[in-house]
């Protein structure tokens, strides 16, 4: 038995109750769709990647547990196709999402579904998102939700962040967007009541995730982001991972919940959208950008 399966009561209970992710899949395309970002190609647009050339819709960057057998072989994999997404002059993955110029061949999210940031603490990200969000999809499409308990880490992480780490008072991010709205609490506490909320607002039609940030460093905290939202995770939905490579224990968190899950799903597949980095399979000390972004395929 894996970690993942060891999972609080009520995370367990709420898995249990819904349907099977085939089933919950095909519920989420009959959800009413507002619309696409306002966004059309032209010629003027740059690549976003170091070697543009890559499709990037070649099977060979698909990313499934029929792929790997073991954790040893996911990480090599996932290196592999980091590797081939190495976005141009060290670009974060957020910063080529939602800053301009806008990039030709990024895979950008829709403006109907879901926009979760798990994570915000001063805001600086959900400020990008949400600015972005405005621009392209209106300032009437839905907010972008942020959670965070502003009480730090809940666990110790790594050398240096221990539980309590980046506690804050919630008012310190009082300057974010007007399209933004915060959700103060553990995640295991807060997430349940606000999907509960949004399913009877779309008349229990369950919304799918569009954009999920994923900022919250410690196993525990993304094992329950994904048991409470993996079954709304969809074709197009965007996954960011803001520590997922690059420090010395990082397989033991972020990395180990995607492993784990994508395990426990046969028919959940990824295609890396683009790192700042090379991943590095066992980093002796902390490499600056750690960050991964994917879409589901």
């Amino acid at each position: 038995m894996s970690d993942f399966d060891r999972v609080p009561i009520l995370s367990r209970r709420i898995s249990r109750e819904r349907p099977s992710y085939g089933k919950q899949r095909m519920q989420h395309l009959l959800c009413p769709v507002l619309q696409r970002p306002n966004i059309t190609p032209n010629s003027s647009m740059n690549s976003a990647y170091h070697l543009p050339n890559i499709g990037f819709s070649s099977e060979n960057e698909t990313i499934s547990n029929f792929h790997y057998r073991n954790y040893s072989d996911f990480k090599l994999l996932l290196q592999s196709r980091i590797a081939h997404r190495l976005l141009h002059h060290g670009e974060l993955p957020i910063n080529a999402l939602f800053t301009n110029p806008l990039f030709i061949d990024i895979p950008y999210p829709s403006c109907d579904g879901l926009w979760l940031e798990f994570g915000v603490f001063r805001g600086e990200s959900i400020c990008k998102s949400a600015n972005w969000k405005a621009k392209y999809c209106g300032n009437s499409s839905n907010p972008v939700f942020g959670f965070d308990s502003f009480q730090g880490l809940p666990v110790d992480w790594r050398p240096n962040y221990p539980r309590g780490h980046f506690s804050l008072n919630s008012s310190a991010t009082s300057y974010v967007p007007r399209n933004v709205q915060l959700v103060a609490g553990w995640f295991i506490n807060t997430l349940p009541s606000f999907l509960q909320n949004i399913d009877h607002h779309y008349r229990d039609c369950s919304p799918p995730m569009t954009y999920l940030h994923v900022d919250s460093d410690v196993y525990d905290s993304a094992r329950d982001i994904f048991y409470l939202l993996g079954n709304r995770l969809v074709p197009g939905s965007i996954i960011v991972f803001d520590e997922l490579t690059n420090y010395p224990t990082y397989d033991k968190h972020e990395m180990k919940v995607l492993f784990e899950y994508m395990s426990s799903h046969a028919n959940f597949r990824l295609r890396v959208i683009g790192a700042a980095t090379p991943m590095y399979l066992e980093p002796t000390q902390d490499i600056y950008y750690q960050s991964v972004a994917f879409i589901v395929v």
